[in-house]
């Protein structure tokens, strides 16, 4: 598992105004200027990690500041593990557990201040002494060269563990581990109560979701101001509508309307029913005044029985009083004769007409046989059928009257209908949808009073205060299961927060127990418990110490010594260190040492340069290299953290990108990079590479 620092906090303190607070990510930049508080980062971190003091076998150089805070890692254990400033445990010790390796490896991931040479005594950065360290072994036992006792000369150490006679050392030492095993399963207990970051992971996911909860609340109060006004909507055309008084009201009116339409249909049936006497009337009346024309005109056109006699005696007349030569006489009797013949043409034409007018009154009595099925023998008999008809034809004037009567009142009643209509619906329904769009208006009103019950009754259940409507639309929508589900998490939350605030409180009655302590605050009882600890991890480690130098001193000693030089050029050339030196220089691919000059670098052409002669820039691409290829050999694969404090200061801007190219890559194959730097061009170039690592690559500017 890759060893990883999670999160940094440094409270604020010294030239650091506000505190630090950091997620990390896998290609970190942390940017500040001169006086900004940048190395109090630097060396809080060193100080809350490591071994700063005597008991360290690094000298780390840093000023002592008494901030708070706290750093988390993973990758070290199962859970991620808590450092503090008061903390007796340290990441070197368990980084040394991690890898079952008893160097310490912590100096080869800090770069501090631009510092990158690995020994400042040494003429090439580096020296001897640093290389026996770290690739030949022979610094493991140098300080273990003491007198055996016959217990431990006839110890053995098999499969890791020591075997020998529980007696003197050994069983010093048993005791050691027995108590010191009491006292780390304690501490280990409070250490993964106080420092797992259980009790920190629980209290940002309560803040969490307190803070999603209000979201939610912002949203609740958007969704009953909605409500709110969708029932104001509903109301107010609600208030549009009709009453059921007014709905009752205008159903009569329809019922009446019915009615008189009832009342015209059957005046109109009865109306239709006298058509046909009508008709007869109208007949009757028009024949009654022909049949007296024909009668009168038939009258007329007989002949006087004298008319005829008188006329010949004129015509004779005539004759004679010519002949005799009677002048008046003959005139008189002439004028009398052409009077006569002119009265008789006009008698005989009168009687010419009579013929069509005999025809006339055939067509009449036709008629009348075939309407009233009886003879028309006379006028008297025409006459009292036309009185007969006459009833019936005032009747059928009244119905007449009556239905313009009823047809005024069904219209002025369908527009007085259709004009209450409109005021409800803005339409005029056809008649015959009268009903059905009162039904419609009925099932609308009630459809619409239970949508506002059902939306108050929503809004009740909301208890939203008017005052605290929101008209602005939040990001999140109101959603009552997903709140429910918040505000149930949210208790098991703060279940489980008091849960671990009981276990922390009965450590710390076990740890006041255990150190014989009435301290409340847990720094300071912690405290008393680490060095506890320490003062028994101290006396079981340098018992441990003694027992496996003296079991391993007397056979290795020498050969070590003898093959150390070997073991060192040997380490040198495998590919770990040679492939980071070159990733770093992109010249140099191999290191070999010399006994007078050092360390001396070799290109691919087979060009020599001593470490020490070469520039500034260079020596911190090699320093830097040889870092990463002790670890790499060390850690065989595992990767980790590199905190690097300007390390590419004194690099030229095209070294720096080399350099800057190459965090990026370890970064990408499983390393974690955190470069503090003051210096704008470096800022830029690792914001550049960066966004090639995307959410990978995080930044920070201490202000």
């Amino acid at each position: 598992m890759t060893i990883r620092i999670d999160r940094i906090k440094i409270n604020r303190g010294g030239p650091l105004s506000n505190d630090f607070e950091f997620e990390s990510g896998d290609l970190n930049l942390i940017y500040g200027g001169n006086e900004s508080g940048k190395t109090y980062v630097v060396e809080s971190i060193i100080q809350f990690l490591f071994q700063s003091s005597s008991k360290s076998s690094t000298s780390w150089n840093i000023r002592k500041w008494d901030g708070g805070g706290r750093i988390i890692v993973s990758g070290l254990e199962s859970d991620p593990v808590s450092f503090t400033r008061t903390n007796k445990k340290r990441f070197d010790e368990s980084f040394k557990k991690k890898l079952k390796f008893p160097i310490d490896l912590s100096p080869l991931l800090i770069v501090k201040a631009g510092e990158t040479l690995l020994s400042k005594n040494e003429e090439d950065g580096v020296g001897h002494s640093i290389l026996k360290h770290y690739l030949s072994g022979e610094g493991l036992i140098d300080n273990i060269s003491q007198k055996i006792s016959s217990t431990l000369q006839q110890a053995t150490i098999q499969n890791g563990q020591i075997e020998a006679a529980n007696r003197g050392e050994i069983k010093t030492r048993k005791e050691y581990e027995t108590s010191l095993d009491q006292l780390n399963e304690l501490l280990e207990e409070v250490e993964e109560e106080c420092g797992s970051g259980t009790l920190h992971s629980l209290e940002r996911k309560k803040l969490s979701i307190e803070a999603k909860i209000k979201e939610f609340e912002l949203g609740k109060y958007y969704y009953a101001a909605q409500l709110d006004q969708k029932i104001k909507d509903l109301e107010l055309k609600q208030d549009g509508l009709p009453s059921e008084a007014e709905l009752s009201k205008l159903e009569s009116s329809i019922d009446i309307q019915g009615k008189t339409n009832a009342d015209l249909e059957r005046e109109s049936a009865d109306l239709q029913n006298l058509e046909k006497r009508i008709t007869d009337y109208q007949w009757a009346e028009k024949a009654v005044d022909s049949y007296s024309e024909i009668m009168s005109q038939e009258n007329v056109s007989k002949l006087n029985p004298f008319f005829i006699p008188v006329a010949l005696l004129v015509f004779l007349g005539m004759i004679i009083t010519g002949f005799a030569g009677l002048i008046v006489p003959f005139i008189v009797c002439s004028l009398g004769t052409i009077g006569c013949s002119v009265f008789y043409h006009l008698r005989m034409r009168n009687a010419l007409s009579q013929t069509g007018n005999r025809i006339e009154l055939s067509k009449l009595e036709a008629d009348f046989k075939s309407r009233f099925n009886s003879d028309l023998t006379n006028k008297a008999v025409l006459e009292a059928k036309l009185e007969e008809l006459k009833n019936d034809y005032n009747a059928s004037v009244r119905l007449r009257e009556r239905i313009q009567q009823l047809s005024t009142e069904i219209n002025q009643q369908t527009n007085n209908i259709q004009q209450e209509f409109s005021k409800f619906e803005g339409v005029t329904p056809a008649p015959e949808e009268w009903k059905s769009c009162i039904q419609d208006i009925r099932d609308n009103i009630s459809k619409m009073k239970k949508e506002i019950d059902s939306l108050k009754g929503k809004l009740n259940l909301l208890s939203v205060e008017e005052k605290k409507y929101l008209d602005q639309e939040p990001e999140i929508v109101w959603d009552a299961d997903e709140h429910a589900s918040l505000e149930q998490e949210l208790s098991t939350i703060e279940e489980e927060l008091d849960n671990e605030n009981r276990k922390l409180e009965h450590l710390r009655i076990r740890v006041s127990q255990e150190t014989k302590s009435d301290r409340i605050e847990w720094e300071k009882l912690l405290e008393e418990l680490q060095n506890m600890r320490d003062q028994k991890a101290e006396e079981y480690r340098s018992i441990t110490a003694q027992i496996l130098a003296k079991i391993q001193v007397k056979n290795i000693l020498e050969e070590f010594r003898q093959q150390e030089n070997e073991r060192i050029d040997n380490s040198l050339q495998q590919p770990e260190l040679r492939n980071s030196l070159y990733a770093l220089t992109s010249r140099y691919n191999e290191v070999r040492q010399e006994e007078e000059k050092g360390l001396i670098l070799l290109t691919e052409e087979g060009e020599e340069y001593s470490l020490a002669d070469v520039s500034t820039g260079t020596q911190e691409q090699v320093f830097l290299g040889l870092r990463l290829g002790f670890a790499n050999t060390i850690m065989k694969g595992q990767t980790a953290f590199l905190i690097l404090d300007d390390a590419f200061q004194h690099s030229d801007w095209s070294r720096r990108k080399l350099l800057v190219k190459h965090m990026h890559n370890l970064a990408i194959s499983g390393w974690q990079i955190f470069y503090f730097t003051m210096d704008n061009h470096i800022k830029n170039l690792f914001e550049q590479t960066g966004q090639k690592i995307g959410n990978g690559f995080k930044t920070y500017e201490i202000s």
